[in-house]
């Protein structure tokens, strides 16, 4: 497991470097992973795993990546995406004042019913870094309770057994895309002389957040998702 911890905060430094990695080819700017990036660290949850989870949750194109949005509640199995935190707000205190409190929220779909009262208003509960950091402490509790991680993955979604096995498939199959992005990446890195290795050395102290020079995992390894409420009822 070691192995992937903070797989991804630790090769998209690299990737920066790598000469496919093309002005084109950059990420657009997301809270999703750039929350991803900050919590892994805080908590010590494999990156890994939370940018798979995230994927499976709000995975959905965007500037030809396929990538976890932070703005997305699901409703009775329904996923629906708004353009800005504020439009997903009122959504969500819609729901609350109508008496609908089961609905999931933000990166990591966090269910208002179960979980809003760890949460001091919608706002917050919506806040990428809070969500993520919700989602982060509620899988380590779930590890600490399972023994393993591919368990806590799959009771994040459900304790129904073969809905947790359906939702952890999901997940794995994020996870190997990741691995493979990352070591297509590595490859792509041109050879470099003692003297240029120094000079990134110094370069990967100063590179930019995580949202904003990694690449998506390649098309050929992604899965095609709807939220995770719809797929796995």
């Amino acid at each position: 497991m070691r192995f992937f911890q903070n797989i991804i905060l630790k090769a998209v430094f690299a990737i920066a470097f790598a000469t496919a990695a093309g002005a084109s080819d950059a990420l657009p700017k997301n809270a999703c992973i750039d929350a991803i990036q900050i919590i892994s660290r805080e908590t010590n949850v494999p990156a890994d795993i939370l940018f798979a989870i995230a994927l499976t949750e709000t995975g959905k194109s965007q500037h030809g990546h396929f990538l976890p949005w932070p703005w997305a509640i699901n409703v009775s199995g329904k996923g629906e995406y708004f353009q800005t935190s504020t439009a997903l707000s009122d959504r969500a205190v819609a729901l609350k004042n109508a008496s609908r409190r089961n609905f999931d929220v933000g990166c990591f779909q966090i269910n208002y019913r179960w979980h809003g009262h760890r949460f001091q208003t919608i706002d917050q509960m919506i806040d990428p870094i809070s969500n993520t950091r919700y989602a982060a402490a509620f899988l380590s509790r779930l590890k600490a309770e399972g023994g393993s991680w591919d368990y806590a993955i799959g009771a994040y979604h459900s304790r129904t057994q073969h809905h947790a096995a359906r939702y952890r498939k999901v997940v794995a199959k994020h996870r190997k895309g990741i691995s493979k992005w990352v070591a297509e990446s590595r490859q792509a890195r041109p050879k470099h002389s003692a003297l240029d290795n120094k000079k990134e050395h110094r370069q990967i102290k100063q590179a930019p957040p995580l949202g904003g020079v990694a690449q998506s995992y390649p098309k050929a390894a992604r899965l095609s998702v709807k939220s995770a409420g719809s797929l796995f009822k």
